[in-house]
């Protein structure tokens, strides 16, 4: 089993773009801190997508639902069980 890190964080090891970090560390030297806080945003932002991809998926399946309840099942005359 794996102790918890101190402050709730782990080291993390990842290879980036050499250029991309020397243009970083010029504009500001926190790079772990500006990496966590756009992944944090990233991640908010996959989250929004996935809730309103539910939400969809839940719409239609009432939409669909309501429709068959009120007309019936397209073959239902076919249908065998």
């Amino acid at each position: 089993m794996n102790a918890p890190f101190p402050g709730g964080k782990r080291p993390v090891v990842q290879e980036l773009d050499e250029a991309l970090v020397q243009r970083a560390e010029k504009l500001n030297r926190d790079l772990p801190g500006t990496i966590e806080r756009l992944l944090e945003a990233h991640l908010a932002e996959q989250d929004a997508k996935l809730a309103e991809s539910r939400a969809a998926a839940e719409e239609h399946a009432r939409f669909t639902n309501a429709f068959i309840e009120k007309h019936g099942f397209w073959a239902e005359e076919y249908r065998q069980f």
